[in-house]
């Protein structure tokens, strides 16, 4: 279903400092590609907004999430499909030589995978007896499951993701109609990735420690220290990813456009 490089090497675009970044065109099937952008939740069905930014989302931690999807073949094909123990250790095994250049990584131990959402591991006594004792010898892992809606005049503010987090990847769904809007406008809505400025000695601040959304004021700041040195397009089936470290900072910058455009993705 998927096609993904057997090492990073491979990705079209792959660039390993200060953080692991990578980039995999055509990473569906298109027709079962299109298949999910027609069905794409509609925003009512996200039950999450940002208090910073005002994204709207829904997750797999979210008491809703597998009802939606019950109501939507082909994203509860997708999602089934990654949340499994095979595909997992696939993008685990594929990042293994990168975790182990992150000194915090080094102590991790032998990964155990834990089957992710909200009916797994928050309804069911088994699964939670299941990873205290798993944990005491291995290192847990589950699949974290978004859905994004992002309107006009909506950002994410800087931020390095959670420590829990050893992999993010984003896959972006821009509506068939989008190329009537302004292209180069549309090509801007991918996610900005961020390296200190040469002249600044210090970090900012350390990603390891901050993992939260950065308040405006922390942004002002964080924006005279550090400086874009890549960023995503908005691209129709484009794996875009990077591994977690203390530097991995990132963000989206605000957009205006036709009154009803909407940025989705998964993440």
């Amino acid at each position: 279903m998927i096609n993904l490089p057997k090492t990073m090497e491979d990705f079209d675009y792959f660039v390993e400092s200060p953080f692991a970044i990578f980039e995999k065109r055509n990473f569906l099937d298109i027709k079962f590609y299109n298949e999910l952008r027609d069905s794409f939740p509609a925003e009512d069905k996200m039950t999450k907004i940002e208090s910073k930014g005002l994204k709207a989302a829904l997750n797999n931690e979210c008491p809703t999430f597998e009802k939606v999807l019950s109501n939507n073949k082909p994203w509860e094909i997708f999602y089934n499909y990654l949340n499994s123990k095979k595909i997992v250790f696939l993008f685990c095994n594929l990042i293994k030589k990168e975790l182990d250049k992150i000194e915090e990584r080094k102590k991790l131990k032998n990964f155990f995978f834990i089957k992710g959402g909200h009916a797994e591991y928050k309804r069911k006594l088994f699964t939670q007896i299941k990873k205290k004792i798993t944990s005491q010898f291995y290192q847990n892992i589950n699949l974290s499951f978004e859905f994004s809606i992002i309107s006009n005049n909506c950002y994410i503010p800087p931020h390095a993701d959670s420590t829990k987090s050893l992999l993010s990847w984003m896959l972006y769904f821009p509506d068939e109609g989008y190329k009537n809007s302004d292209q180069k406008k549309i090509n801007e809505l991918g996610t900005n990735f961020y390296k200190k400025k040469e002249d600044i000695k210090e970090n900012f601040i350390d990603g390891w420690i901050k993992d939260k959304l950065l308040s405006e004021e922390d942004t002002i700041s964080f924006k005279n220290n550090y400086e874009l040195f890549y960023k995503t397009k908005f691209d129709e089936n484009t794996l875009y990813g990077f591994i977690k470290n203390g530097r991995s900072w990132h963000d989206f910058s605000a957009f205006n456009l036709e009154k009803n455009f909407k940025r989705k993705s998964i993440n």
